[in-house]
């Protein structure tokens, strides 16, 4: 049988002056549980987390506002569908809205109506348990006359109105961080791409050729006051990474600019909010102008992917990338063969669109890699190995660690809170515990990375004694909790027999013992068993091998039922019945243990003291003994568990009824008082009536045996002589 060891804390005093036979000690203890290492099963499945994998994308124009259909979005999570134009099926739980401001482009304020819909849409998102990446722009149709993608005028907003706009839409925003993946830059350019644009500088042939420093200061604004508008806990999107460069380090900072490092990662600073979403994905070499230098007042567009794209293949470690392929141009490098796979893993993809270009796509399902990019699009955590106590005490801390290695190709990118869910395995009560420790940040555990979590968490002071199964939860605490507990936005891990879909919990597989912290130490004379001589007490019944291995308890008038033992303590005197009872006198819990011959209170594990599992830390609690054959004995007063303050028995003031309780064996020293051989609390002819019919009886375990030596003889009757009509206070008899 598995056991605790505990450390009991002793009271720094001269106890032989102030309480010379009995110590009553209620105290908090330490237990160093032993554990359980479990190995876990990784799955093959392909997972539908939040926050990650291909998107499915929904435009809306604001002149013929379409709004997001709960049943739809609902039905995509759950149910396989093919991509239009799409060769393979995805599920998913990422949404791309793209809101298209055309009604707005020449007038300052989003109307009520627009703005209320958009709050409609993020109702209906939550409901249906998705993410949104958001995206906001003006136009999407542009001209094609002169030929190329896009001709001038474009359609865009100047950057006073852009202003505005996002000013509007701040507070809608701020209000559903809990349904937000990431917001895209967006307001600029054609697709909001920022490129094809009327006011921000165009660097097409149509145009400049290039961008001012006038040009960037411009797009930074709009990105700042983006980044002001999105929750602090959200991320946002730039097309190019020259952009963040820009904003971090000003117009003026070249394309060496440094990448964001672990310690500037995740916290609210601009540099750890601005990720990437690359719309031409494996389009080209330079995935059509992505990884240019789009030029400034003194120097001219080149093209820097050579340095541009190892700077994005740093940030993104640590920040939000996603996207879409946008021509096939690029084949057979954008295949399985070639660099699709190795560049999503380089770069840390999150999500990408499942739309768009299936040109690109499709040949993913056809080379044989779409299973696996399903798979590692964004994080996939893998539980390998973890070990936990087998035991936990109430009010106290339990450690364990878990190795959970992330398979994906990036990390979650939103904030996680951790828990550890411990459910009653009799009646299905659950209580939770944060998690806190080391490398509890999810955000932290790294594509292609193994972090082992050694976490600690205090059992709740409410939690009842008992054995729990214990559940991880990965869930999202933003937004107050709005979404805590919809397991559509909790964490799956990726094992076999883990998930629990009803609640989203992972099912750790392993059960633990919770008990109560309190712990009773004692030290008690027991009259006829006690040695003045040596000032102990005898172990003969041991010695002889008479101690019942059953506990004497088990009938009238105790009737406690409980109680066996293999082998005794060594110097084991006999065995005790220990009841604690409320302030109202209600009996709490009982347990038997055993008495050694200095007088010490054992467990029946053979350890010091007991643990009382029903008790409450809170409470106060009467103390009672209970032997066999000597008059029980209860405190004066009730405990507080809380208090460390010991509790003397042997004192008269202190004990229930004063000294008529207790007999004096000599020297101050006091002790149970021998003779209440029928155990009903008064000791009367009826106990000589035992004694009587067990005169001469020896080498046997026996009631009428009052000096524990194996043998009824006139020593017990003297015993019994010098007790009779002692009545015990009216809580302890029957």
């Amino acid at each position: 049988m598995l056991q605790s060891l505990y450390l009991l804390i002793a009271l720094a005093m001269n106890t032989s002056k102030y309480f010379p036979t009995l110590l009553l000690l209620f105290t908090s203890i330490i237990a160093f549980s032993q554990t359980q290492t479990i190995t876990y099963t990784e799955s093959t499945a392909d997972i539908v987390n939040p926050d990650r994998g291909f998107y499915h994308p929904y435009d809306c124009h604001s002149s013929n506002f379409t709004p997001l259909v709960l049943t739809d979005l609902q039905s995509r999570r759950t149910t396989y569908f093919t991509p239009w134009q799409g060769n393979y099926s995805v599920r998913t739980s990422v949404i791309l809205r793209h809101y298209i401001l055309d009604s707005f482009v020449n007038t300052d304020d989003l109307s009520t109506a627009f703005l209320n819909n958009v709050q409609a849409d993020f109702d209906i998102a939550r409901n249906a348990g998705v993410r949104l990446v958001l995206r906001f722009s003006y136009t999407i149709s542009p001209n094609t006359s002169c030929g190329q993608s896009a001709c001038p005028p474009y359609g865009d907003a100047p950057k006073s109105r852009v202003l505005s706009h996002i000013a509007d839409l701040a507070p809608y925003l701020q209000a559903n961080e809990d349904v937000i993946l990431a917001v895209q830059n967006g307001f600029i350019g054609v697709w909001g791409e920022q490129y094809y644009t009327d006011y921000f500088g165009d660097a097409s042939s149509q145009g400049a050729g290039k961008l001012t420093n006038q040009n960037w200061q411009d797009r930074i604004d709009v990105l700042s006051a983006l980044l002001d508008a999105v929750p602090e806990s959200r991320m946002v999107q730039v097309r190019y990474p020259q952009m963040k460069q820009k904003y971090v380090y000003g117009v003026t900072a070249p394309v060496t600019s440094a990448a964001i490092t672990s310690i500037q990662a995740h916290n609210t600073t601009d540099i750890a909010r601005i990720g990437f979403h690359n719309d031409c994905f494996l389009a080209s070499s330079d995935d059509y102008g992505t990884y240019w230098d789009y030029g400034s007042d003194t120097s001219s567009p080149s093209n820097q992917t050579a340095t541009l794209k190892p700077y994005k293949v740093s940030d993104s470690e640590f920040v939000v990338v996603g996207g879409e392929t946008c021509d096939d141009a690029f084949s057979p490098q954008n295949n399985c063969s070639g660099q699709a796979v190795s560049d999503m893993e380089a770069l840390h993809y999150t999500f990408l669109n499942s739309d768009y270009n299936n040109a690109v796509n499709n040949d993913w399902e056809t080379d044989d890699c779409m299973d696996e990019i399903k798979k590692r699009l964004g994080y996939r955590l893998v539980l390998k190995t973890a070990t936990y106590p087998t035991s936990a005490t109430i009010g106290e801390t339990a450690n364990f660690s878990m190795d959970i290695e992330n398979t994906g190709f990036a990390a979650p990118i939103n904030e996680r809170s951790l828990e550890l869910v411990w459910r009653n395995t009799m009646d299905d009560s659950e209580y939770s515990t944060l998690i806190s420790g080391a490398n509890t940040d999810t955000r932290f555990w790294l594509s292609g990375t193994t972090t082992t979590l050694n976490g600690t968490a205090t059992l709740p002071a409410n939690i009842p004694v008992g054995d729990y199964e214990l559940f991880l939860h990965i869930f999202d605490a933003s937004n107050e909790s709005e979404v805590a507990n919809r397991p559509e936005y909790s964490i799956q891990l990726a094992n076999t027999n883990i998930w629990e879909s009803a609640t989203g919990y992972n099912d750790l597989n392993h059960i633990v013992s919770v008990t109560n912290s309190v712990r009773l130490q004692a030290k008690v004379w027991l009259q006829g068993a006690y040695q003045s001589n040596s000032n102990s007490m005898t172990n003969s019944l041991q010695n002889k091998g008479l101690l019942s291995s059953n506990s004497p308890f088990n009938n009238a008038p105790w009737n406690y039922v409980n109680g066996s033992t293999s082998s005794f303590p060594t110097n084991t005197t006999d065995w005790l019945l220990v009841e604690i009872l409320d302030s109202e006198y209600n009996s709490i819990e009982r347990q038997v243990v055993f008495v050694d011959t200095n007088g010490n209170l054992l467990d029946t594990a053979g350890e010091m003291g007991i643990a009382f599992v029903h008790a409450n830390t809170s409470e106060s609690y009467y103390i009672l003994l209970r032997h066999r054959n000597h008059l029980d004995i209860m405190s004066a007063n009730t405990l507080a568990i809380t208090s460390v303050t010991p509790y003397d028995f042997t004192s008269p003031a202190m004990v229930m009824g004063g000294s008529n309780q207790l007999a004096d064996l000599g020297n101050g020293k006091y002790g149970m008082s021998a003779g209440d051989v029928d155990g009903n609390g008064v000791i009367t002819v009826a106990d000589y009536n035992l004694y009587i019919n067990q005169i001469s009886m020896i080498n046997d375990y026996l009631l009428g045996d009052m000096n524990l030596d194996g043998n009824v003889t006139v020593t017990d009757f003297n015993l019994l002589k010098e007790n009779v009509s002692k009545i015990g206070v009216s809580w302890v008899r029957y």
